[in-house]
């Protein structure tokens, strides 16, 4: 009986313990971590996006233009070389026109309109490019008839060599078929009564004189020249220039509102374009006389015309 209840109670407290030791650990679970909240940025912070650089384009070598030499010669022709001091007033269109008309004034030089046709035949043994380059950089070696020696040597001083080859190779295509438009000047508008026109008394002296000054030489009454304007002189089957104009009246194509000879050299002067020959002069004479000829050098002038036999 004494062993049965050891037994007993020895078991008993075999099975306490085991409850124990299972209470307090051993073998059971631990208990999981806490879980940290998730963090949200505020709106206001939110992380830009990362930027993604644009892609690069190579760039494209368009090369400029390039101005042939012609047209070199003439930007040159109008506005002057690249030398620092070189003026547009002081280029070769303050002196010379491309369309025949007087261009400047006093000192003008003559006009280059077809020159590249005459140039080879001015000097025995020169080229057309010779006789310009000449032209350019020795002006006083030959001089155009009617017209004295006043051609500038700026150019020959302040043209690098480049520059003056594009020159010479603009008067080169300057012919008579060739005439860029922007160097035609438009007829001004000039409103004559020439039937009120009164002249004052001429001088003969003074009137050559003033031929000279305005010109008028440049384009009338020598051989050499002949094709700028017609001689003031009789000429093939033609009376003197101070009677001509009752022929030109009568004829069908004239527009103009000359009556007598007089009147028609008057037209003739101010408003050239009234009347072209037909055929035989080309529209050359200028259109600038209007606002350039004062009163008494008409005078003298159309006195001086009436000594043309």
């Amino acid at each position: 009986m004494k062993d049965a209840c050891k037994a007993f109670m020895l078991g008993l407290i075999l099975l306490i313990s085991a409850a124990a030791l299972a209470a307090c650990g051993g073998s059971a679970a631990e208990p999981a971590a806490p879980v940290a909240e998730a963090q949200v940025a505020p709106a206001d912070t939110a992380v830009p996006p990362t930027e993604v650089p644009p892609t690069e384009v190579p760039p494209t070598d368009t090369p400029e233009p390039q101005l042939t030499a012609e047209e070199r010669g003439r930007e040159i022709f109008y506005n002057g070389g690249s030398y620092e001091f070189y003026k547009p007033e002081s280029a070769c269109a303050s002196c010379h026109s491309l369309n025949g008309t007087v261009s400047g004034e006093g000192d003008a030089g003559p006009s280059l309109l077809g020159v590249a046709a005459r140039a080879g035949e001015r000097v025995p043994g020169l080229s057309a490019a010779d006789y310009l380059r000449q032209s350019i950089m020795s002006p006083s070696a030959y001089v155009a008839p009617t017209y004295q020696n006043r051609m500038t040597k700026l150019a020959s001083k302040l043209l690098t060599e480049e520059e003056l080859d594009d020159v010479v190779a603009f008067l080169l295509i300057l012919t008579d078929d060739t005439v860029h438009p922007d160097d035609v000047r438009p007829a001004p508008e000039v409103e004559l009564d020439l039937g009120m026109m009164l002249l004052a008394e001429g001088n003969e002296t003074r009137g050559r004189i003033a031929a000279i000054s305005y010109r008028c030489l440049g384009c009338h009454a020598d051989d050499e020249i002949a094709g700028y304007g017609p001689p003031f002189s009789s000429y093939e089957d033609l009376p003197p220039i101070m009677e001509r104009g009752e022929l030109r009246i009568a004829d069908p194509a004239y527009e103009g509102q000359a009556t007598t000879n007089q009147e028609y050299i008057l037209e003739s002067i101010f408003l050239p374009a009234a009347y072209i020959l037909p055929g035989e002069w080309p529209e050359k004479m200028p259109n600038t006389y209007h606002s350039r000829l004062s009163d008494d050098d008409l005078a003298n002038i159309m006195i001086w015309l009436a000594t043309f036999e």
